[in-house]
């Protein structure tokens, strides 16, 4: 069996009346959920909340029920008994709400046998239900799926005894003649109670028999997953964009190019339209082919295509936009630019999100720079909040750009730059993009070519900016072509990075060998590339520039298009490590 340690894209829960959040010693009260204290981690977003306890049916008070013998440990997220009796019985009630991704939930109580010989009848008799479903010590129960915002309550009923259970749980709890009541209990018997999940997107087929669980570990570790007990798969999952009609968003300026006499909230373009937003409104575009370059410049502002962008009644935006102000969602759109080098220009802002847009022929017949559909342009100050998700990107550049201007004649599906930043850009998010044909095919020997990337992360000066911790996940990239070419560039530092879940193929270089994930200008060791396919079409998986200083790249658990990786990483003698053991013995199923 394959089993591994969970990594940060499986959410961990230690809780009874607390959760444990990661390893950052922050919990949860036991009588509220805390907003600083959310429990957040690759796409799961969980918050639990202790709502109440009761004893003999009777609401307990406070933290202990008293006299039941019970308490439990806001802070060490721990249940005791320290003085139960026979036919006691009662309930911990709990909410747990789903923030973010639809996910799969487990429960785990896990109690060890206490020392002393007086406890041991109570530790096997105590019984503890969800409903009518028996939970066990060190063992796992299914709670289910549940849906994006869903919020769930969690009820544990124990008993010292013989257990009535109805429909909801425990009802009564009887004498139990086989029961030793009258053994001591000199010492003090505690146990935790842990939840997990993991997403259903991309996870087809997960039950909680996946996971195993050591109580010998520190919490953060304790969870083994046998991933092959259920299909894990990688690359990006199709979605279907969801129109403001079907999401029941409100409209508060709303562009038709085919009005021609609009008034307002009613616009015949982009620009008119987000001239006269106002902070926090959203505007829709109907269908229609927008020729224009659109600067959106006003806070909070929403742009969303009335209509799916890849169907034929799309809102087509024939040109560039420029995001200068922070807290903007473009969502539902279809751009093309063949004669200029950009789709979206994102300004150094903080909180955008680019999300459900199409991109296609950005560049494709341009005979400038470079070409890149999505830009994020760093500039001098600390930014953070950035998602690029779910969008489409075919035809970026072509072999017209011309390898001798200033800016160079690379093409980028997605760039975050530029290097010359000073400043950090934290809480970078890109997922689930379809990123294809990307070419830079323009020039015949490697003294004046350009490369061609997916995706390129190139942010900051190495002595103070970086792209802290960015994740690049379950995105499909493919159909490149350069004098090199990078599938994913991490060309800067980039500490906590983590590459993950990605399907990358089919990369060309005309100069030098292509590469799935390449450093270069990166100083930081604390990067993850794992359960990626790194094949068919790509050279070398993970390479390190000759230049690069030495760092050591986590690189397990990856396919590398055979059996044995040794020669699909490139360290070129910087003293530079891969490690690329455990790995695949065949590829990922994708999406």
């Amino acid at each position: 069996m394959n089993r591994r340690t969970i990594l940060s894209s499986f959410a961990l829960v230690v809780a009874l009346g607390a959760v444990y959040v990661g390893a950052t010693g922050a919990f949860f009260t036991d009588t509220y959920a805390s907003e600083d204290n959310v429990f957040a981690t690759e796409g799961v977003e969980i918050v639990m909340s202790s709502i109440g306890h009761t004893y003999l049916g009777t609401p307990g008070v406070g933290e202990s029920a008293d006299p039941t013998g019970f308490s439990y440990d806001d802070v060490e997220g721990n249940f005791d008994f320290t003085d139960i009796k026979p036919q006691d019985w009662g309930t911990l009630d709990f909410d747990i709400d789903n923030q973010e991704n639809e996910a799969y939930v487990c429960a785990y109580i896990a109690g060890t046998a206490p020392s002393d010989a007086e406890d041991v009848a109570f530790y096997n008799n105590i019984q503890f239900y969800n409903g009518d479903t028996q939970l066990t010590f060190n063992d796992w129960v299914d709670l289910g799926v549940l849906t994006s915002g869903e919020t769930t309550g969690l009820e544990v009923d124990y008993c010292f005894g013989n257990p009535t259970v109805g429909p909801n749980g425990i009802v009564n709890c009887a004498y139990d003649s086989s029961i030793d009541y009258n053994a001591a209990q000199d010492g003090d018997f505690s146990a935790d109670f842990y939840l997990f999940a993991i997403q259903t997107r991309n996870n087809s087929g997960f039950t909680c028999d996946a996971l195993e669980f050591d109580p010998n570990v520190a919490p953060e570790d304790a969870i083994t997953l046998d991933e092959t007990a259920f299909e894990l798969t990688v690359g990006a999952e199709v979605v279907a964009y969801e129109t403001p009609a079907e999401t029941g968003a409100t409209c508060d300026l709303t562009v038709d190019e085919s009005l021609t006499s609009p008034v307002d909230p009613f616009f015949g373009n982009i620009t008119d339209a987000e001239a006269a937003a106002e902070v926090g409104e959203t505007i829709c575009v109907d269908t229609g082919n927008y020729e224009e370059d659109v600067t959106v410049d006003v806070e909070d502002v929403t742009i969303l295509g009335i209509n799916d962008p890849k169907g034929g009644d799309a809102a087509v935006v024939d040109g560039r936009m420029d995001i200068e102000a922070d807290g903007v969602t473009v969502s539902g759109l279809a751009f093309t630019n063949p004669d200029a080098g950009y789709g979206i220009v994102i300004d150094g802002v903080d909180n955008t999100v680019i999300s459900f847009n199409t991109f296609t022929n950005i560049g494709t017949a341009y005979s400038g720079a470079s070409a890149q559909a999505i830009y994020y342009d760093g500039n001098p100050g600390a930014a953070s909040g950035l998602v690029i998700s779910d969008n489409t990107i075919d035809g970026v550049g072509s072999e017209a750009l011309d390898p001798d201007s200033g800016g160079g004649s690379s093409a980028k599906g997605i760039f975050i730059g530029d290097s010359t930043s000073p400043d950090p850009l934290t809480d970078v998010l890109i997922e689930n993009n379809v990123i294809s044909d990307i070419d830079s095919s323009n020039a015949p020997s490697d003294t004046n070519g350009k490369g061609a990337y997916g995706i390129l992360i190139n942010y900051g000066v190495a002595s103070t900016g970086s792209a802290v911790s960015p994740i690049v996940r379950f995105n499909t990239i493919s159909g490149l072509i350069g004098s090199w070419a990078h599938v994913v560039g991490l060309e800067t530092d980039t500490p906590g990075a983590m590459v993950s879940f990605n399907d990358l193929s089919n990369a060309t270089g005309e100069n030098f060998d292509s590469e799935g994930v390449f450093f270069e200008g990166n100083p930081n060791s604390d990067v993850d590339v794992v359960f990626n396919n790194l094949a068919p079409g790509i050279v070398f998986g993970v390479a390190i520039h000759p230049s690069n200083s030495a760092i050591s790249v986590n690189a397990e658990n990856n396919w590398w298009g055979d059996i044995d990786p040794s020669d699909d990483v490139a360290v070129n003698g910087t003293g530079s490590t891969i490690d690329f053991t455990p790995s695949e013995s065949s590829a990922y199923p994708t999406n």
